[in-house]
């Protein structure tokens, strides 16, 4: 069974839990600790949650409440609790847990991670609803990343790009307001 707990405090996040964040995505595709650190305790529409299935940690579930829209961040299983289909289960669990429109990046399709990362999602319910997106830089000394978009609902065009705007303004801006801190 999945449950997610959500983390509000710095001192709630163990050192598992930020290693698997750190290990699982690249430099440009994840916050600064101290970026991080401050949207836990200081954004309500930013939820880093814990994954739990049948009562143990499996990995970890970033997501931002935004207007209209969910923009589903970041998705990691621990190595040792994979194969146990916890990813596709949370996504399944999502359908009730966030019911409006849920967007999410994904590299460009190609032979390898990324083209097996994009089946995964369709199979879960999920479309290539934009190709020409452009994901700004977690940190302002990084380059842009072109990204798709995937989302669990077809969405009018001009819906589509309100929500889009609403990512890039709420969830890439908000580092912005982050605490600075060397790099």
């Amino acid at each position: 069974m999945i449950s997610l707990k959500r983390i509000t405090k710095r001192k709630d996040l163990s050192d598992t839990l930020l290693q698997l964040y750190e290990l699982s995505f690249p430099d440009a595709e994840r916050r600064r600790p101290e970026q991080l650190f401050y949207l836990i305790e200081n954004r309500n529409r930013f939820f880093f949650c814990e994954i739990c299935y049948n009562h143990q940690s499996a990995g970890l579930f970033v997501y931002w409440q935004l207007d209209g829209c969910y923009f589903l961040e970041q998705l990691a299983i621990f190595p040792e609790m994979r194969n146990h289909s916890i990813g596709s289960q949370l996504l399944s669990y999502l359908e009730e847990y966030l019911p409006a429109p849920r967007l999410l990046e994904v590299e460009p399709e190609d032979d390898g991670m990324a083209g097996r990362r994009i089946r995964y999602y369709e199979r879960n319910g999920y479309t290539i609803v934009d190709k020409k997106y452009v994901q700004p830089a977690f940190d302002p000394h990084k380059q842009p990343i072109p990204l798709w978009i995937m989302c669990n609902k077809i969405l009018p065009e001009k819906e589509l790009a309100n929500f889009i705007d609403t990512i890039i303004k709420d969830v890439y801006q908000a580092n912005l307001y982050c605490v600075d801190s060397p790099r």
